[in-house]
């Protein structure tokens, strides 16, 4: 597995970015199909910030940590990546072996022209992004949404076909939109 280790804020050094590159291939174990690590430390208003994502297969892996001490949020940050895995693998089990779709995500800069960077009233897009919207089944939907701690996750239902979005409510409860086409 490829690991890459960022420093914002911060001196870089060998003795960090080992860790960090050790840590994450330790996680690598509970990953089968982890392809590439991105780990990226920083230093913000005294607190040690340490946030690992792994790509393995499909399935993106998301963790951060703060401390005060930067090891210390490398360890823990790593750690919430394998409770992480753990609990979506003892989820796939409890479903009796269903295969998890995933969903691709490819990012655009969208450059506008100047004229429409100059009026106020009309909305200025800055990002775009496609995806691709894998098969699968609410339940299995709220556990990638989970893995890769976003608050809402777009999907095509394997019930209906069509395109839905389950997203996060307040008190810890679910929101499920579905695509209605006429």
């Amino acid at each position: 597995m490829q690991v890459a280790v960022t420093f914002r804020h911060m001196d870089s050094t060998d003795a960090l970015k080992d860790y960090a590159n050790e840590k994450v291939s330790k996680v690598s174990k509970y990953l089968s199909r982890a392809t590439n690590a991105h780990v990226i430390l920083c230093v913000e208003k005294l607190q040690h910030k340490a946030e690992v994502l792994i790509d393995a297969g499909g399935i993106h892996c998301r963790g951060e940590a703060h401390s005060e001490n930067m090891y210390k949020s490398i360890d823990e940050a790593t750690d919430k990546i394998v409770r992480q895995v753990k609990r979506y693998q003892e989820k796939i089990h409890s479903h009796k072996g269903k295969h998890l779709g995933t969903m691709a995500v490819t990012h655009q800069i969208v450059e506008l022209p100047e004229e429409a960077t100059q009026r106020p009233h009309i909305a200025q897009i800055v990002e775009s992004k496609q995806i691709e919207a894998k098969p699968m089944s609410v339940d299995e939907a709220v556990m990638q949404m989970d893995l890769i701690h976003n608050d809402f996750f777009i999907f095509q239902n394997v019930d209906s076909k069509q395109l839905n979005v389950i997203y996060r409510r307040e008190g810890g409860r679910y929101g499920l939109i579905a695509a209605a086409t006429s």
